[in-house]
């Protein structure tokens, strides 16, 4: 919601530092706004949770590597053909979005669901 309405200090700050370093902020706050009006409203994107149980071993490997261990992998979707998959970690006082990939549904349903 923050981005969407334009309030860059508030969007950042759910990310980490690390994440931001490798991208333009304003091409984040323009993804992020349209993903929100591609799907008409946050709450028809369906933002979940995965847990591990519905996790491919492979990524939950991968994940363990990069993240160690805390880490959770929340999925939005951001079209009709399109999955939005976050790592979240929490810090010493929120929730940080640490990693992200946005991917087509047939990967993910190949490469990421169990």
């Amino acid at each position: 919601m923050a981005a969407l309405n334009g309030d860059v200090d508030t969007a950042v700050s759910y990310f980490s530092e690390d994440y931001l370093a490798d991208k333009q902020l304003d091409e984040l706050m323009s993804e992020l706004t349209a993903d929100v009006i591609n799907m008409e409203g946050i709450a028809f994107m369906n933002i979940i949770e995965l847990n591990e149980r519905k996790l491919n071993s492979e990524l939950i490997e991968q994940l363990d590597n990069s993240y160690g261990e805390g880490w959770h992998f929340i999925i939005a979707k951001v079209a009709q053909d399109h999955i939005m998959t976050w790592v979240v970690q929490k810090g010493s006082a929120q929730y940080y979005i640490v990693g992200g990939e946005e991917v087509h549904v047939d990967k993910y349903n190949e490469e990421i669901l169990k």
